[in-house]
């Protein structure tokens, strides 16, 4: 069984991958009131726009949570708290990544096919779906996992383990990448006249 300073790193490295797909979309979702299309839009349509725009903040503001608590409060140490807060705040994120990829979606039909109620409920339906898909899916695993692994979990929450340099190093390198996933280094190049 892998110790608790593997666990957490695990753990950050996992919200550091969810991150990367939540700053695309909400790319996407700023680019999108610059494109020539947008101003065709329905009033409502640009506000549900702005909403899905400030689920997808949310998201992200979730998924880097656990990152500046694990540096701030624990001081980067690796206790089970910490581990456990960042599968919360990961799983907690998925809601508003949902429901604002279902106000997109019917925003997109919207412009292809025009206003309807069909459209509405073609974005619900999907961020019903991806829902059901993410926790509908953890809901059986969790299922066939049994009582041992929670009750693991639970016991875990309350531990603190006394972190190594290096995993100290390597958890703030990958903290640093949840926040600034792009970059890997920075080179400074100097010319000489």
């Amino acid at each position: 069984m892998p110790d608790l300073s593997k666990k957490v790193r695990t753990s950050l490295n996992e919200a550091r991958t969810l991150i990367l797909g939540a700053q695309i979309v909400l790319g996407f979702q700023y680019q999108s009131s610059f494109q020539e299309r947008f101003e065709s839009l329905s009033v409502q349509a640009r506000v549900l726009d702005g909403f899905a725009l400030g689920l997808m903040l949310l998201s992200i503001g979730l998924l880097i949570a656990p990152t500046a608590l694990h540096r701030i409060a624990e001081g980067g140490q690796s206790t089970g708290a910490i581990m456990h807060l960042t599968g919360r705040c990961a799983a907690a994120a998925l809601l508003p990544f949902a429901l604002a990829l279902g106000l997109d979606l019917a925003i997109a039909l919207t412009l292809a096919f025009g206003s309807g109620i069909a459209v509405g409920v073609a974005g619900g339906a999907f961020a019903v779906v991806a829902l059901a898909a993410w926790f509908g899916l953890c809901d059986v695993m969790m299922h066939y996992h049994g009582d041992a692994e929670r009750r693991e979990a639970e016991q875990e929450a309350d531990e603190r383990d006394p972190t190594p340099l290096h995993s100290l190093i390597e958890q703030m390198l990958t903290e640093a990448r949840v926040i600034l996933p792009g970059r890997r280094r920075c080179s400074v190049s100097s010319s000489s006249s």
